[in-house]
């Protein structure tokens, strides 16, 4: 088995894992109607649909480049999910539930639109597309461990180290997209096993935190 195959086969995991984390949370949001709970949902459907296109693409399912789309999905869960650390009222949950709504049928118009998107002209595009999700999640990891060092909870612990293997994992891709090489692909290969990790962590801050 080469290295692109069990990387699509780690991939279509991590697809999984969202979509079960996602299942989790809209479950409890049928319970609580908490809407954190529903903008969590949200985002790890989305972040579910980054994982499948990057699943389709990197697997050359499909003749198109999927990787706008993938990044614009897996940003904006990750997004969100920061930005419901910071909001301080039921008012302000609404108001990023409805920009949530936004994105999502931006993203849906970058799906649909995938078909005439360009290719990448260099291997920087790519590159800093992952870079600016991979701000994204420290910028999550840091309010979280900013959380964790006020209360000291269980959860906003989970939270935290699921994002620090979130962006390590997504470093980890950073000198493939780069520079294409048999080190950096086994590197690019052990993401998505830190990434698995990360997304494990996040299940068991709202299973058990």
């Amino acid at each position: 088995m080469d290295i692109q195959t069990v990387a699509n086969f780690l991939l279509f995991l991590i697809g999984v894992l969202c979509i079960i984390i996602a299942l989790r949370a809209f479950f409890l949001y049928s319970l609580s109607r908490n809407d954190v709970l529903f903008i969590l949902g949200f985002s790890m459907s989305s972040i579910a649909v980054a994982a499948f296109l990057s699943n389709i693409g990197d697997a050359h399912l499909v003749p198109y480049n999927t990787q706008w789309a993938r990044h614009i999905c897996s940003s904006s869960g990750a997004l969100f999910i920061f930005l419901s650390s910071l909001v301080q009222s039921h008012k302000q949950l609404r108001q990023l539930r409805r920009m949530q709504l936004v994105f999502a049928a931006l993203s849906i118009a970058v799906i649909v639109l995938t078909p005439v998107l360009p290719p990448f002209s260099s291997p920087l595009i790519p590159a800093a597309l992952n870079n600016i999700r991979t701000v994204i999640y420290g910028a999550a990891l840091i309010r979280y461990g900013y959380l964790y060092g006020l209360k000291k909870s269980r959860f906003s612990l989970f939270m935290s180290l699921g994002f620090l293997c979130l962006v390590i994992g997504f470093i980890l891709i950073t000198p493939q997209l780069l520079h294409p090489s048999a080190i950096n692909a086994t590197l690019s290969l052990i993401g998505p096993f830190v990434r698995i990790c990360g997304y494990c962590s996040l299940f068991a801050a709202y299973s058990f935190g």
